[in-house]
């Protein structure tokens, strides 16, 4: 009985904490944030999307989550992390079935990349905004018009996932 007791406390306090940690994360994934953004000027010459190419491959590195293989960036996402806090699948950005390009506009593309929230408002799991916020409009611009250069490639990567050790980081 001395022993039943404390144990029962304590077993009682471990699923309470969980409980909250569960519900705070959840509402940190689940908020929907309104970010209107001008659009940026989408170029269609030959050197803006080579420009565009380049940073998407060897400045800001969206090929290294984005693309299976850094050797043939083909956008069409992958599974680029999958330990104790997470799991994530960064989506197929070409306008393939399961890519989100084929129905971004540039004010969407523009929302996801520099403030890191889809069109419906809800917060992507990980995009390394502060990268990307300080673009000029004319290098998102080349981005946009690179992604959107590319084939269409049929992929569906592996949702993402926060494990419960990842919750836990996101309420600390």
């Amino acid at each position: 009985r001395w022993f039943a007791i404390p144990t029962t406390a304590l077993l009682s306090l471990v699923a309470l904490v969980a409980v909250v940690v569960y519900g705070l994360s959840e509402a940190q994934l689940r908020k929907t944030y309104q970010i209107d953004v001008a659009p940026p000027a989408i170029p269609s010459d030959a050197a803006s999307i080579a420009r565009g190419r380049h940073l998407v491959t060897a400045v800001s590195m969206c090929a290294a989550c984005h693309s299976a293989s850094l050797q043939a960036p083909n956008l069409a996402g992958s599974l680029f992390l999958d330990i104790p806090p997470a799991r994530l699948g960064a989506p197929n950005l070409t306008s393939g079935a399961g890519g989100v390009g084929g129905r971004y506009t540039a004010a969407d593309w523009a929302r996801t990349i520099r403030h890191g929230v889809r069109p419906d408002g809800t917060p992507l799991l990980f995009m390394p905004t502060a990268n990307f916020y300080h673009l000029s409009d004319a290098d998102l611009g080349s981005i946009i018009a690179y992604v959107e250069s590319m084939p269409p490639v049929d992929n569906r990567p592996p949702a993402s996932q926060v494990y419960p050790l990842g919750r836990a980081l996101m309420v600390a």
